[in-house]
Parts: structure tokens; sequence; C-alpha cells
């Protein structure tokens, strides 16, 4: 699969599978770049501040999903680990600069390791 998103894709749910590139852990945020062949996607998850909880948002309402404990799980990820991840595309502010994707990207709620490095 090639990480390709035409605009009928924003808010829907989707799978992708990939390596990971890149992973950037700060604070309740962690931002993973996902890699198939040569193009590359953002893929973000956010903790909420008082749940403790990673949040989705979908359309105009949000949903929580995987706990802190998933985020500490997803940052500790090796890179070149193969894994599909469950979210839903949405469109960014600003470029993604450092993807070939640079209009989208995933907020996932699932992760799952196929394949660790």
């Amino acid at each position: 699969l090639y990480f390709c998103f035409p605009i009928c894709l924003l808010e829907f749910q989707i799978w992708v599978r990939g390596r990971i590139h890149a992973i950037r852990a700060k604070g309740k945020t962690c931002f993973i770049v996902l890699r198939s062949g040569v193009y590359t996607l953002q893929v973000i998850c956010i903790v909420r501040k008082h749940t403790n909880l990673i949040v989705v948002q979908i359309g105009v309402c949000v949903t929580e999903k995987v706990s802190k404990a998933m985020l500490k799980f997803v940052s500790a990820v090796s890179r070149e680990s193969i894994v599909d991840i469950q979210g839903t595309v949405q469109k960014v502010d600003a470029p993604v600069e450092s993807c070939t994707q640079k209009t989208v990207e995933v907020h996932a709620f699932e992760v799952s390791m196929l394949s660790r490095q």
C-alpha cells in the first residue's frame, strides 16, 4: 500500500501498514513518520491533558480510545518495525515538510506491531 490520500478520505477511519521511519515523543504527543517504499506519512497520537487518554477527533465529536500506556508503548517501538495503524485522516494547517504526504496526517487510535526490529 502506497500512501496517497485523496481529499474524499478526510475524516474517514483507515488502516495503514508501514515501517516506522522516525518517532518523536514530546510530552503527551507522539509523532510517527510511517514509510511504505519511498512514501512517508505523519501519524500523531495525542493524550488529553485531564483524562490521560489519546484523543481522536472524528468530525465534531471527540472519542477517547487509547490509554496513556499505549502512548508509552508506541513511543518505545524501534525504527524499521512494521506496524498497522488505525486512525482518521485529517487535513493539516501547515504542510508537513518532512513527509511526502504534505497535506494530510493520520490521528491514530490503534497501533498493532507486526514485526519488531
